[in-house]
């Protein structure tokens, strides 16, 4: 099955939202586990320049995955970054 790797885009808020509230995934994060739709369409539209987010998506256009990476802005650490993926639970 082939696959397509994108920049996300305001458009996958929805879809990034069920990733990122899927059972599988909440645990092994750092983010509240009950973020609201709402939260995640603002924090989608409002991405910051220190994050570089993908999605992976199905031939037919479903997103099924979310990685990136998010580099510290920190002076003192802005040597290294953080490297994120979260997959849909059924997939």
């Amino acid at each position: 099955m082939p696959y397509l790797i994108r920049r996300a885009t305001p458009a996958d808020a929805d879809a990034l939202h069920t990733i990122f509230t899927s059972p599988g995934v909440v645990p092994g994060t750092l983010q509240r586990p009950f973020k609201s739709r709402a939260e995640t369409r603002q924090a989608v539209a409002n991405t910051p320049d220190h994050l570089h987010a993908l999605v992976a998506t199905t031939a037919s256009g479903e997103v099924i995955g979310n990685a990136g990476l998010r580099l510290e802005t920190s002076q003192r650490r802005r040597h290294s970054a953080t490297l994120f993926l979260l997959i849909r639970d059924d997939w």
